[in-house]
Protein backbone atom coordinates (compact mmCIF):
# COMPACT_ATOMS: atom_id res chain seq x y z
CA UNK A 1 0.00 0.00 0.00
CA UNK A 2 0.86 3.43 -0.90
CA UNK A 3 0.37 6.30 1.93
CA UNK A 4 0.23 8.89 -0.19
CA UNK A 5 2.31 12.43 1.55
CA UNK A 6 0.44 15.44 2.66
CA UNK A 7 1.31 17.34 -0.75
CA UNK A 8 0.11 14.92 -3.46
CA UNK A 9 -3.93 13.77 -1.43
CA UNK A 10 -4.39 17.43 -1.07
CA UNK A 11 -3.95 17.94 -4.83
CA UNK A 12 -6.70 14.95 -5.01
CA UNK A 13 -9.05 17.17 -2.61
CA UNK A 14 -8.00 20.25 -4.04
CA UNK A 15 -9.00 18.76 -7.65
CA UNK A 16 -12.43 17.93 -6.49
CA UNK A 17 -13.55 21.35 -5.81
CA UNK A 18 -17.46 20.09 -5.88
CA UNK A 19 -16.22 17.65 -2.83
CA UNK A 20 -14.62 20.00 -0.83
CA UNK A 21 -17.77 22.37 -0.48
CA UNK A 22 -20.75 20.21 0.03
CA UNK A 23 -19.54 16.22 0.55
CA UNK A 24 -17.87 15.05 3.79
CA UNK A 25 -14.95 14.07 4.22
CA UNK A 26 -15.81 10.65 4.31
CA UNK A 27 -17.29 10.80 1.32
CA UNK A 28 -14.04 12.68 -0.42
CA UNK A 29 -12.42 9.43 1.01
CA UNK A 30 -14.17 7.47 -0.60
CA UNK A 31 -14.02 9.06 -3.51
CA UNK A 32 -10.40 9.58 -3.50
CA UNK A 33 -9.92 5.85 -2.30
CA UNK A 34 -11.79 4.27 -5.53
CA UNK A 35 -9.78 6.44 -7.92
CA UNK A 36 -6.60 5.45 -6.23
CA UNK A 37 -7.21 1.64 -5.21
CA UNK A 38 -3.04 1.29 -4.00
CA UNK A 39 -3.43 4.22 -1.73
CA UNK A 40 -3.67 4.25 2.04
CA UNK A 41 -5.07 7.50 4.36
CA UNK A 42 -7.87 8.14 6.90
CA UNK A 43 -10.53 9.92 7.30
CA UNK A 44 -8.63 12.28 9.76
CA UNK A 45 -6.26 13.41 7.25
CA UNK A 46 -8.86 14.16 4.76
CA UNK A 47 -10.85 15.98 7.06
CA UNK A 48 -8.12 17.85 8.52
CA UNK A 49 -6.47 18.50 4.30
CA UNK A 50 -10.18 19.81 3.45
CA UNK A 51 -10.25 22.54 6.66
CA UNK A 52 -6.56 23.43 4.60
CA UNK A 53 -8.63 23.71 1.33
CA UNK A 54 -11.12 25.54 2.80
CA UNK A 55 -8.78 28.32 4.45
CA UNK A 56 -6.43 28.22 0.64
CA UNK A 57 -10.43 29.02 -0.89
CA UNK A 58 -10.81 32.17 1.57
CA UNK A 59 -7.63 33.69 0.26
CA UNK A 60 -8.59 32.84 -3.15
CA UNK A 61 -12.21 34.56 -3.08
CA UNK A 62 -10.65 37.72 -1.02
CA UNK A 63 -8.85 38.06 -4.24
CA UNK A 64 -6.25 39.56 -1.89
CA UNK A 65 -2.27 40.88 -2.43
CA UNK A 66 -0.68 39.76 -0.24
CA UNK A 67 2.42 42.90 0.46
CA UNK A 68 5.23 42.14 3.38
CA UNK A 69 5.90 45.49 4.39
CA UNK A 70 5.80 47.88 6.75
CA UNK A 71 2.96 50.92 6.39
CA UNK A 72 4.17 53.68 6.81
CA UNK A 73 2.68 57.19 6.24
CA UNK A 74 2.54 57.86 2.48
CA UNK A 75 3.01 54.39 1.25
CA UNK A 76 -0.95 54.67 1.02
CA UNK A 77 -0.39 55.80 -2.58
CA UNK A 78 1.42 53.40 -4.10
CA UNK A 79 -1.25 50.59 -2.36
CA UNK A 80 -3.93 52.39 -4.33
CA UNK A 81 -2.16 51.97 -7.25
CA UNK A 82 -1.78 48.35 -7.01
CA UNK A 83 -5.61 48.33 -6.41
CA UNK A 84 -6.40 49.84 -9.55
CA UNK A 85 -5.61 53.61 -8.70
CA UNK A 86 -9.27 53.89 -7.21
CA UNK A 87 -8.90 55.90 -3.77
CA UNK A 88 -8.35 53.31 -1.22
CA UNK A 89 -8.34 53.30 2.90
CA UNK A 90 -7.50 51.22 5.89
CA UNK A 91 -10.56 48.75 6.45
CA UNK A 92 -9.32 46.81 9.16
CA UNK A 93 -6.73 45.58 11.56
CA UNK A 94 -6.77 41.68 11.71
CA UNK A 95 -4.72 40.54 14.88
CA UNK A 96 -3.60 37.00 15.15
CA UNK A 97 -5.72 34.63 17.06
CA UNK A 98 -3.09 33.95 19.79
CA UNK A 99 -4.42 36.34 22.70
CA UNK A 100 -0.47 37.36 22.89
CA UNK A 101 0.11 38.56 19.70
CA UNK A 102 -0.31 42.47 19.96
CA UNK A 103 3.15 43.85 19.02
CA UNK A 104 2.00 43.05 15.05
CA UNK A 105 -1.44 43.10 12.88
CA UNK A 106 -2.24 42.44 9.09
CA UNK A 107 -3.77 45.94 7.94
CA UNK A 108 -6.43 45.70 4.89
CA UNK A 109 -6.97 48.59 2.55
CA UNK A 110 -9.81 48.90 0.34
CA UNK A 111 -11.48 51.20 -1.81
CA UNK A 112 -12.75 54.20 -0.30
CA UNK A 113 -16.63 54.00 -1.79
CA UNK A 114 -16.59 51.80 -3.65
CA UNK A 115 -15.98 53.27 -6.88
CA UNK A 116 -18.62 51.35 -8.53
CA UNK A 117 -16.58 47.95 -7.65
CA UNK A 118 -18.66 44.92 -6.80
CA UNK A 119 -19.04 43.85 -3.23
CA UNK A 120 -16.55 41.65 -1.69
CA UNK A 121 -18.67 39.48 -0.12
CA UNK A 122 -16.34 37.40 2.00
CA UNK A 123 -14.22 40.57 3.53
CA UNK A 124 -17.66 41.54 4.06
CA UNK A 125 -18.60 38.91 6.07
CA UNK A 126 -15.02 39.16 7.76
CA UNK A 127 -15.06 42.41 8.71
CA UNK A 128 -18.53 42.85 9.26
CA UNK A 129 -19.06 45.69 6.92
CA UNK A 130 -19.36 46.32 3.21
CA UNK A 131 -15.98 46.28 1.21
CA UNK A 132 -15.96 46.64 -2.33
CA UNK A 133 -13.86 45.12 -4.94
CA UNK A 134 -10.00 43.53 -4.15
CA UNK A 135 -8.46 44.36 -0.37
CA UNK A 136 -4.44 44.79 -0.23
CA UNK A 137 -3.35 43.72 3.32
CA UNK A 138 0.07 44.15 4.59
CA UNK A 139 1.51 43.03 7.97
CA UNK A 140 2.12 46.02 10.24
CA UNK A 141 4.51 46.26 13.21
CA UNK A 142 3.91 49.79 14.93
CA UNK A 143 7.21 50.93 16.34
CA UNK A 144 9.84 47.95 15.08
CA UNK A 145 12.19 48.77 12.15
CA UNK A 146 12.63 45.37 11.26
CA UNK A 147 9.65 44.06 8.90
CA UNK A 148 7.95 40.83 9.83
CA UNK A 149 7.89 38.26 6.81
CA UNK A 150 4.92 36.24 7.13
CA UNK A 151 2.94 33.82 4.72
CA UNK A 152 -0.51 33.67 2.82
CA UNK A 153 -0.97 30.11 4.93
CA UNK A 154 -0.59 32.14 8.13
CA UNK A 155 -2.59 34.71 6.82
CA UNK A 156 -5.72 32.41 5.81
CA UNK A 157 -5.64 31.06 9.00
CA UNK A 158 -6.26 34.09 10.56
CA UNK A 159 -8.78 35.02 8.19
CA UNK A 160 -10.03 31.37 8.47
CA UNK A 161 -10.77 31.78 12.06
CA UNK A 162 -12.65 34.81 12.09
CA UNK A 163 -15.03 33.74 9.27
CA UNK A 164 -15.75 30.30 11.13
CA UNK A 165 -15.58 31.75 14.79
CA UNK A 166 -17.76 34.63 14.09
CA UNK A 167 -15.24 36.66 16.44
CA UNK A 168 -15.40 40.37 15.47
CA UNK A 169 -12.67 41.68 14.33
CA UNK A 170 -12.94 45.29 15.19
CA UNK A 171 -13.65 44.30 18.86
CA UNK A 172 -10.52 42.45 19.10
CA UNK A 173 -8.47 45.29 17.24
CA UNK A 174 -10.14 47.85 19.48
CA UNK A 175 -8.93 45.15 22.99
CA UNK A 176 -5.04 44.40 21.19
CA UNK A 177 -4.60 47.74 20.53
CA UNK A 178 -5.69 49.17 24.14
CA UNK A 179 -3.28 46.16 25.60
CA UNK A 180 -0.21 47.33 23.41
CA UNK A 181 -0.46 50.98 24.34
CA UNK A 182 -1.09 49.87 27.93
CA UNK A 183 2.06 47.37 27.92
CA UNK A 184 4.53 50.11 26.14
CA UNK A 185 3.33 52.73 28.76
CA UNK A 186 4.09 50.31 31.44
CA UNK A 187 7.76 49.29 29.98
Amino acid sequence: MFIPPDHILYDKVWTMREWSNSASAIAVRRAIATANPTWSFSQKRVRRLLAARARDDVLAALCLIHVNDVHEGGSIGRFSDLLGSVPIDTVAAIYERDPDTNHWYYEAFAAVGGGGLPSNWLASKILGRDVKGDMLITCTTPGALTPLTLTKAALGKTLWYYLASGVDVAVVARQRTLERILLNDVS
